[in-house]
């Protein structure tokens, strides 16, 4: 696969993303920023199509393309910027908590997964349809990266603070 010569970027500080007319949305490492995150950037022979504000730190992005959105986990905010792919719009913010990162869906279930920072840590579940959350759950302290066996049903997130891995099931939600 060939790419375009032609990139477009907005870092984490400006909380700034692009969506292109494919709707390529990538995780960028090499951008220059006082927060080791993530940039988003957009790679097309064709012009930007749009600029979207999000929240303040984006971590991650994840995409349910059967339902044509994007979830963007935005760090310091603690929130999720649900993205559009079809109008390019953030269609809406989702609050979940600051350190708020790692975003994995599942399009069999319509899921989204986040993990969150903290201590204690959690792992937030989000309906992909209806923009909303609808588990909670404690995991052990600093919660900061996340592993998905979707066709085994389970999540594996990787608990920094508590030097743990915690497993979650995504048929029960606990």
């Amino acid at each position: 696969m060939q790419l375009s010569t032609t990139v477009d970027y907005a870092t984490a500080l400006d909380r700034e993303a692009v969506v292109n007319q494919e709707n390529v949305m990538v995780p960028f490492k090499h951008c220059v920023s006082a927060f080791a995150g993530y940039c988003l950037a957009a790679v097309s022979l064709a012009a930007t199509q749009a600029t979207l504000t999000l929240g303040e730190n984006t971590s991650g992005i994840a995409v349910d393309g059967s339902v044509r959105k994007a979830f963007v986990s935005n760090f310091a905010s603690g929130t999720i910027s649900v993205i559009d792919l079809d109008t390019r719009t953030v269609k809406t913010t989702i609050n979940v908590r600051t350190g708020v990162r790692r975003p994995q869906v599942s399009t069999a279930l319509n899921r989204l997964y986040v993990v969150s920072d903290t201590t204690p840590g959690y792992i937030t579940v989000i309906d992909t349809k209806t923009e909303t959350i609808i588990a909670d759950v404690q995991v052990g302290n600093r919660a900061l990266a996340i592993s998905a066996d979707f066709q085994g049903g389970a999540l594996y997130v990787r608990n920094f603070g508590s030097n743990s891995i915690s497993v979650f099931d995504t048929a029960t939600n606990t």
